[in-house]
């Protein structure tokens, strides 16, 4: 009895370590984790944040467009136009897009939300993580801009 609990005490233990969140740090351009370079961020224009993430030789796998729009809907005494935030996440090999909360607007964050979701892989995306960002992120935002009567959106032009 003592050595099945010995066992399940390690086995535990053993998970628990291996299990420890990723440390995401940027270092100039570069994305790393856990100290090892992983992809590169580069944002666009100072104005608003707009990223695009590339491979470490430099190839493009994404790009972070923020945008917005105003939703009489969402109007309150901290938002009194209404206005609603978003990014529209493409992916350059198959042109896939979505739409995530802006919370995260910042390097960092925009590269742990990509490290945590397991975007890139070996360099590449990883075409099951995509598809899975994706399906669970939808367009959500898209699709309350229309039922609102549409607003403004600001697109930035990014031809880089």
């Amino acid at each position: 009895m003592k050595n099945i609990l010995l066992l399940a005490l390690m086995i535990c233990i053993s998970s628990l370590a291996f299990s420890q969140k990723k440390k995401v740090e940027i270092e100039g351009d570069t994305i790393k984790v856990n100290g090892a370079a992983y992809a590169l961020i580069f944002r666009k224009t100072p104005a608003a944040p707009v990223y695009t993430i590339k491979s470490l030789d430099g190839t493009p796998l994404m790009n972070w467009q923020f945008q917005d729009f105003n939703d009489p809907r969402e109007v309150s005494n901290s938002n009194s136009k209404g206005r609603v935030t978003y990014f529209q996440v493409t992916f350059y090999n198959d042109k896939q897009q979505c739409e995530i909360n802006p919370s995260m607007a910042t390097y960092k964050s925009v590269a742990k939300c990509i490290v945590d979701n397991e975007l890139i892989k070996d360099g590449k995306i990883d075409q099951e993580a995509e598809n899975n960002f994706v399906l669970i992120n939808g367009k959500k935002f898209s699709e309350q801009q229309q039922s609102s009567g549409g607003g403004s959106t600001i697109i930035i032009n990014n031809n880089r």
